[in-house]
């Protein structure tokens, strides 16, 4: 597609500047009026939503051994999880710009219908979990489309931080889950169990959601295809796909080896070739604005996003590792132990969307949050083999508190910044970047914890096929060996490569402060900018 083209912009430029209501008058962007009972109700099922989405992200964790032990494929262990993540972020800013073209209601709809379809199949490979992470990217932007439509701007800080607490629970409540269940019934009700609420949801929304068009009606078919910068939204899609299969690949291992630098490579070259095709463009047809890249705001959250979702993810990732390989736990206990990192991060999430739309700022919860996140990662990185069951789970609770009052700051944000006309893709380019924190976490985690777990285990004198049974046995049983002898090394092996691994969450929540205190003190829906926590009224808030 050629962008020397020239035709009439006038009718896509409206796109920045008009938008129809669902009966086709002019809508002058005053907030939606929603009966309360209805907005509880649409509430409840995009909370069910971001539940399930983010519960087949960690569900999987508990079961990877399980799986691997039924399917016999060791090749299949990195890519449970990674393949569920790649999509999420890949196609957030594609189906961004096509939601404004298309009823909001049918969109998240058909995505719904697509993760829930893949539940009953039987196999659980790469595919399957590359279609259910294909099926959250196309209901993520609807989730953040549909609170916009539903709640005033005032209050979605607030609505936001529920929902995104519904999806706390699931990420550290999935690997309970999946624990249990692997362990007393199959791991397929792991998957079984979304139908239900994907049910729930589907009926709510059917009948209580009324979508409001973001485009003009009258807007021609030829516009509205060039406006979706198919070309664009091409390169970023194989852009950060390489880029996520790079570190996808170094976390099984494979760094330093020619296809990992090859696809950093084709990342960086694919990339730069975005950046000058964006260039060229008017900012009407690019994929992603410049009107919306240069708000100080936006790219302040989206640093804030990517930052704490590096910390939380890790976390909860590499916490099984800890309580199976050290504290000799089963898949089932691995997902209990993790009940206090749950209710503190649920905890912290509800108090901090109550704090904001209390007062009306964002930056007491961005900054009280990263502080003590930062504290917490710093004491989950002393565990060790001595480390007592009151340690680690005050540890947990200090750092999960912290993740929860940062975890929807970034959407939050973007909520406020954004005009009406830009939230779509503005909200899934922001989500884009918060959840390419997760891939990106999990990747180097996993680099650094095996990389220290076999210099560790060489460093013990074990021979190399010790080593190897040893590896394949923390895999498919959660456990380093049968070998009594071998067991006190294992343990102190695995402890290492989570102390390692867990300097990533320290770094990401230093990095998140220092952006924290970037951020304007601005007041909620006015726009009131502040000096600093010094004007805080309560009274007034």
């Amino acid at each position: 597609m050629s962008h020397s083209m020239k035709p009439d912009e006038s009718k896509v430029n409206d796109l920045e500047a008009k938008t129809v209501d669902g009966k086709g008058t002019p809508d002058e962007g005053e907030d939606p009026e929603t009966p309360k009972a209805r907005r509880i109700a649409i509430s409840i099922a995009l909370a069910l939503t971001m539940f399930v989405v983010a519960l087949d992200s960690t569900i999987i964790s508990t079961i990877i051994p399980h799986l691997v032990e039924v399917w016999g494929d060791l090749s299949e262990f990195g890519w449970y999880g990674s393949a569920y993540l790649l999509p999420i972020p890949t196609l957030q800013p594609i189906f961004g710009k096509i939601y404004p073209f298309i009823n909001t209601k049918y969109g998240f709809l058909a995505g719904m219908f697509f993760f829930e379809g893949k539940s009953p199949i039987n196999k659980l490979g790469r595919g399957r979990r590359v279609i259910s992470g294909t099926a959250g990217a196309i209901m993520a932007p609807g989730v953040m489309l549909i609170i916009a439509d539903v709640i005033p701007k005032e209050k979605r800080p607030l609505f936001t931080g529920l929902i995104a607490s519904a999806a706390g629970i699931a990420a550290c409540l999935g690997p309970v889950i999946g624990g249990i269940l692997a362990s007393r019934s199959t791991w397929r009700w792991c998957f079984y169990m979304n139908l239900p609420i994907g049910g729930v949801t589907v009926f709510a929304m059917t009948l209580l959601y009324k979508p409001r068009p973001r485009i003009p009606k009258d807007m021609p078919l030829s516009e509205k295809i060039l406006s979706l910068d198919l070309f664009g939204s091409t390169l970023l899609a194989s852009s950060v796909t390489c880029l996520l299969l790079a570190f996808t690949f170094a976390g099984e291992g494979a760094w330093p080896e020619a296809k990992v630098i090859g696809l950093l490579v084709a990342f960086a070259v694919l990339l730069i070739i975005l950046l000058v095709e964006q260039c060229l463009v008017s900012d009407a047809r690019a994929l992603i604005p410049r009107s919306i890249i240069k708000k100080r705001g936006i790219i302040i959250c989206s640093i804030f996003g990517f930052l704490t979702e590096v910390g939380s993810s890790s976390q909860v990732y590499f916490l099984p590792f800890y309580f199976q390989g050290v504290k000799g736990s089963t898949s089932e206990g691995s997902g209990v132990d993790l009940l206090a990192y749950l209710i503190s991060q649920t905890v912290g999430g509800i108090l901090t969307g109550v704090a904001i739309n209390r007062f009306k700022l964002f930056n007491p919860s961005m900054l009280f949050g990263s502080v003590a996140f930062s504290l917490g990662s710093g004491l989950l990185h002393t565990l060790s083999i001595t480390t007592s069951s009151s340690q680690w789970i005050g540890y947990q609770v200090f750092a999960a508190f912290g993740t929860g009052c940062c975890q929807f700051i970034a959407m939050g944000i973007a909520q406020q910044e954004l005009e009406r006309s830009e939230e779509a893709i503005g909200l899934a380019v922001v989500y884009m970047i918060k959840m390419l924190g997760s891939s990106v976490a999990v990747s180097l985690c996993s680099t650094l914890f095996y990389k220290t777990l076999k210099d560790s285990l060489h460093s013990s004198g074990l021979s190399q096929s010790a080593i190897d049974n040893i590896l394949h046995s923390l895999v498919t049983k959660g456990s380093g060996t049968p070998d009594p002898k071998a067991q006190l090394a294992v343990a102190e092996a695995v402890a290492k490569g989570v102390q390692t691994a867990f300097i990533v969450p320290i770094v990401s929540g230093v990095l998140s402060f220092c952006v924290a205190l970037l951020h304007r003190w601005k007041k909620i829906g006015n726009g009131e900018e502040t000096t600093g926590p010094s004007e805080i009224d309560p009274n007034k808030a």
